[in-house]
């Protein structure tokens, strides 16, 4: 009886590695094509937030302007820098 109960576990076992040797290639291209996917979304939101400040500060100030022609907060001086 213990002898059947073993070869029943060793039989399992071996099914299993068998399914996670089939398995496993699939679930590792997976989880590449996710993490290729977040750097490259983190890549593109960093580009675009660059692009978006800078075309703001462009249109807000005037192309070759300062981007900031008020003083400073907190300054005494109230006139604009120029």
């Amino acid at each position: 009886m213990t002898a059947f109960w073993r070869d029943l576990v060793v039989s399992a076992i071996r099914n299993m590695t068998a399914t996670l040797g089939a398995v496993m290639p699939s679930i590792l291209a997976m989880l590449t094509l996710v993490a290729l996917g977040a750097v490259l979304g983190w890549l593109a939101a960093a580009l675009l937030t660059r692009l978006a400040v800078a075309t703001i500060s462009i249109s807000v100030a005037g192309p070759g302007a300062s981007p900031r022609p008020w003083p400073a907060p907190g300054s005494t001086d109230r006139r604009p820098r120029r």
